[in-house]
């Protein structure tokens, strides 16, 4: 009788836990920019390769979730404050470490070059040697709020920077900017799509890979049970994640998007 009223228990735990784990609803958020291959926006709706592999695992895990668009300082605001469940296409930093759980929710690697305009391939020169590059320009391109290696921060570049690609573009076309820092496939694709790629090259090689992740807010919840189960949900979309990547699902949507490794 006693062991009866264990397995009973025992049961009915499983169940509540299936449960719970079905009924989970996720606010997930991300900068609003545009960075295809990975996120964007297409008719108004947000597309991309992370998109939909977030979209899959969540579907893999029956969760619920809204996917929204905000300002990118914005967004990691809302992931620090405990606004939000989880902020898409973050890497990771010591500060960001405070406030995200990173897991092992890898969604992408990104290169990142120096660009210049090609008509000045023989004014400009990089040799691989990041302090003597640094001197021989007047100005560094970045982007507001991006995250960027100590390599570039800590080097002696006059650092510039602006809201986004496109006006990034706008200034090296009117050559008020010699030479932007960024990812390749996001400005490969703004260049194509404005018809200026036979106007800038990439100078090789890349300074460093990116890695870019889903974290989740650890302070979403505020007591230790519910902190513990916000720690959990991470956990659990990792492994997913992990083993979504062994699927063929995963390679037909690297395919679609041109994005193969």
């Amino acid at each position: 009788m006693y062991l009866k009223k264990i397995i009973l228990i025992f049961l009915f735990l499983n169940f509540k836990l299936i449960t719970l784990a079905k009924s989970e609803s996720l606010f997930i958020v991300r900068g609003d920019g545009e960075y295809p291959p990975n996120e964007f926006t297409e008719n108004s709706k947000i597309k991309g390769v992370h998109v939909e592999l977030i979209q899959a695992v969540l579907k893999k895990l029956k969760w619920t979730y809204k996917y929204e668009s905000y300002p990118w300082s914005r967004a990691q605001i809302m992931a620090k404050k405990g606004d939000v469940d989880a902020i898409s296409y973050i890497s990771q930093n010591p500060e960001r470490n405070k406030y995200l759980w990173f897991e092992n929710s890898l969604l992408s690697e990104s290169n990142f070059y120096f660009w210049i305009l090609a008509k000045n391939k023989d004014k400009i020169f990089y040799d691989g040697d990041i302090n003597k590059f640094a001197k021989s320009i007047s100005s560094l391109g970045l982007i507001k709020g991006f995250y960027y290696q100590d390599i570039i921060i800590k080097s002696p570049f006059n650092l510039e920077y602006s809201n986004n690609e496109n006006t990034t573009l706008q200034k090296m076309l009117k050559e008020r900017m010699p030479v932007y820092f960024g990812e390749f496939y996001t400005f490969d694709i703004l260049l194509k799509k404005e018809k200026q790629r036979n106007n800038f090259i990439n100078l090789k090689p890349s300074i460093y890979v990116a890695r870019n992740y889903i974290a989740f807010s650890k302070k979403r919840n505020k007591s230790k049970e519910e902190q513990e189960s916000a720690h959990n949900r991470a956990i659990s979309f990792s492994k997913e994640l992990n083993n979504f990547k062994k699927t063929q699902e995963y390679n037909l949507i690297l395919k679609k998007y041109n994005a193969e490794e």
